[in-house]
């Protein structure tokens, strides 16, 4: 349905272009042409998602509803981009990165003054990684920080399933903390 309503509007279109006093008109037909595109996009992307196994999904799932949660409680800026096709990973690994995810962003609740957090999730390296990076206020000087309890016991649970936990200042001056587990 939404081909054929595409192919309609550069049918009329194509019409349309050929009469000079309605510029405006033709305008308007290429932004609805471009919605139509973008809807069918859309479409494929969730019917993809719909149809693929839950273990495959719910790394997904799950950093989107902890990415969400923070965003409501702290009202900070905040987006999730899924930047390649997930691999099923077993709920033990879906589990610790839904965690260190939710450190991570805790963290940035408690410290960082941030504006906006940026939340990627990518499979790197034969497994899975989630990043968390914010334009805060980046990391206390190395003689005033302290050793928190909630990341290192987050890097203690990566570690029990082959994973690893880094944290660095980013490029803007605030933290970036990237959790990877393998395959």
């Amino acid at each position: 349905m939404l081909y054929t309503l595409g192919a309609g509007i550069r049918t009329l279109g194509a019409e349309v272009s050929s009469l000079a006093s309605v510029p405006h008109l033709k305008d308007k037909l290429q932004s609805l042409e471009e919605q139509a595109t973008e809807a069918a996009a859309m479409l494929r992307g969730s019917l993809r998602v719909l149809s693929a196994p839950p273990e495959q999904v719910a790394l997904g799932v799950a950093v989107r509803e902890d990415t969400r949660a923070f965003q409501e409680r702290t009202d900070v800026t905040t987006r999730m981009i899924t930047l390649t096709e997930l691999p099923s990973l077993p709920a033990s690994r879906v589990r610790v990165l839904s965690e260190a995810t939710r450190e991570a962003l805790l963290n940035v609740e408690k410290h960082a003054r941030a504006e906006s957090v940026v939340v990627t999730v990518f499979a790197v390296e034969d497994g899975v990684a989630v990043a968390v990076a914010d334009d805060g206020v980046g990391l206390p000087e190395e003689s005033s920080r302290q050793a928190g309890l909630g990341l290192a016991s987050i890097s203690d649970r990566l570690a029990r399933v082959g994973g690893t936990l880094t944290v660095s200042d980013s490029d803007d001056g605030g933290v970036s903390v990237q959790a990877w587990v393998p395959r």
